[in-house]
C-alpha cells in the first residue's frame, strides 16, 4: 500500500488524531474504523500475531488494548490490507 492509500485510510479517521500521528494511542475501535476491519478481527489478528503492534494496558483477558498510530501506519504500509468490516 503507497503512503498516499495509507493517508487516504487515514483521513477517516478524526483530525486531531491524524495530525498528532506518532505516539498518539488509538482504541481497536479507531483502528477498526481506520482500517476497515471488525474489532474482532483486529482481535483475531492480534491472537495470531498478524495485526499491527499493540499495548496491552494491563493484565488478563479484559485488559483494554491501544495501537500506535505509527505502528497502524506502518502494518498498512507494509502491504497489509484495509478491507470492508
Amino acid at each position: 500500500m503507497s503512503r498516499d492509500e495509507v493517508c487516504g485510510i487515514a483521513s477517516q479517521l478524526p483530525v486531531a488524531i491524524v495530525e498528532a500521528g506518532g505516539d498518539t494511542l488509538l482504541t481497536a475501535d479507531e483502528v477498526s474504523a481506520w482500517t476497515r476491519l471488525t474489532v474482532k478481527s483486529l482481535a483475531n489478528a492480534r491472537a495470531r500475531g498478524t495485526g499491527p503492534a499493540y499495548i496491552k494496558l494491563g493484565e488478563g483477558a479484559q485488559a483494554p488494548v491501544r495501537y500506535r498510530f505509527r505502528d497502524v501506519e506502518r502494518w498498512l504500509g507494509a502491504g497489509h490490507r484495509a478491507e470492508a468490516a
